[in-house]
């Protein structure tokens, strides 16, 4: 279990992950990666 403040992350892959700490909805909730399977899958979802 995370603290209140802590988020977890990962990348659609796996390729990318980690945990940002003190967290708030002001720094946002979305983490994007950029390696070439993250990219194509959301090219071919159409959600670019």
């Amino acid at each position: 279990m995370s603290a209140p403040d802590t988020l977890p992350f990962a990348c659609q892959c796996g390729t990318v992950t980690g945990v940002i700490e003190q967290a708030s909805a002001r720094e946002g909730d979305r983490v994007v990666c950029h390696c070439v399977d993250c990219r194509d899958l959301v090219r071919y979802l159409g959600q670019e």
